[in-house]
């Protein structure tokens, strides 16, 4: 088996041995800390109305010893890879336990499958697509040999969303990050309205969004620990998309595929600096759309008004919809104009 040299991106990590919890409770809310960032990005709205990643199955590489110090998160993970194939060095269980916390944090319901980033990407992304696995997550940065490439093209395109950290090396982006099939996510700080772009994240032409980092999430001895860094900004990212795949999947009977979640996140995506894409946000940093207005948006036929368009949807009902989503092929794909 051909050798990778991975590495995390552990920039700023940081256990703040705050206070103890139930861990019965861990799920139950978000964290105080983390409520500003929630606003921001709007996930909180989204939790508050049952969008928790009921559903959807999240592939988490990482690196450490899944066999231990992960109970806290038990309700929630499947550790597919066993201890052969965890990788020695400077790594440990913080990192793999950041990232379970922030998925948590804003899709505690969606299940979650460990993989060893020592494995050979070909077997996980293979074994991933055989599971039904919906979104994969890799907070990393590594190159990939040919055959890698090859799986990531026949089963990331389409069927499955592949989310990236960038990297924190504040320098253009490398490895996976370069390929179009891999969502790359920057990031960014919780400002009063918005997210501000961190210095240390990695850029280029193929970034395609901002996520929220410095979360505060539990780790297994129930203490807070703060995580940082890109690797914190991508399970962010892959946390909001399991709450949109549910959302998807209870109106349209099935999961988008991974091109329709590409478009979302780039079109729910918030400029920062630069009007339009920049090599340094991106599209912008991701925010979920207002739950509210989009469930106003779907009217039935009973409330129809003049400012709505009469439309099929997919159980073949007439409905209608807002003039101002008419065009959101994301929120209604599988909608169609009535003759």
């Amino acid at each position: 088996m051909k050798k990778r040299i991975t590495t995390l991106l552990f920039i700023g990590l940081l256990v703040i041995n705050l206070s103890m919890v139930n861990f019965k409770t861990v799920s139950a809310q978000v964290i105080p800390s983390n409520e500003p960032a929630a606003k921001v990005v709007n996930w909180a709205n989204w939790r508050e109305k049952g969008y928790t990643g009921k559903g959807v199955k999240i592939a988490v590489i990482d690196q450490g010893n899944f066999n231990t110090k992960l109970s806290i998160y038990n309700n929630m993970i499947t550790k597919v890879d066993d201890p052969l194939f965890d990788v020695p060095g400077s790594c440990d269980l913080k990192h793999v336990q950041g990232t379970v916390g922030v998925i948590n944090q804003i899709a505690p319901d969606a299940q979650i499958f460990l993989y060893s980033s020592g494995r050979n990407l070909k077997d996980i992304v293979e074994d991933c697509h055989s599971r039904g696995i919906n979104i994969i997550n890799f907070s990393a940065t590594t190159s990939a040999f040919p055959e890698e490439i090859r799986a990531l093209n026949k089963y990331c395109i389409s069927d499955m969303l592949f989310v990236e950290s960038a990297g924190n090396e504040g320098k253009s982006l490398q490895g996976l990050c370069l390929l179009p099939q891999i969502v790359k996510v920057g990031a960014g700080s919780t400002g009063v309205a918005s997210l501000i772009r961190e210095s240390y994240s990695s850029y280029g032409e193929e970034l395609d969004t901002i996520g929220v980092t410095n979360l505060l999430v539990y780790n297994d001895n129930g203490d807070l620990m703060q995580f940082m860094g890109t690797s914190c900004a991508a399970p962010a990212v892959t946390g909001m998309m399991a709450q949109f795949y549910q959302y998807y999947n209870e109106k349209m009977g099935k999961f988008p595929n991974a091109y329709d979640a590409r478009m979302y996140i780039n079109n729910r995506s918030i400029d920062m600096e630069d009007i339009g894409f920049d090599i340094y946000t991106g599209y912008g940093y991701l925010k979920q759309p207002d739950i509210d207005i989009i469930e106003k948006q779907l009217t039935l036929a009973n409330n129809h008004t003049e400012n709505s368009v009469k439309m099929i949807d997919k159980q073949g009902q007439i409905v209608y919809v807002a003039h101002e989503i008419v065009k959101d092929d994301i929120i209604l794909k599988g909608y169609r104009l009535t003759q």
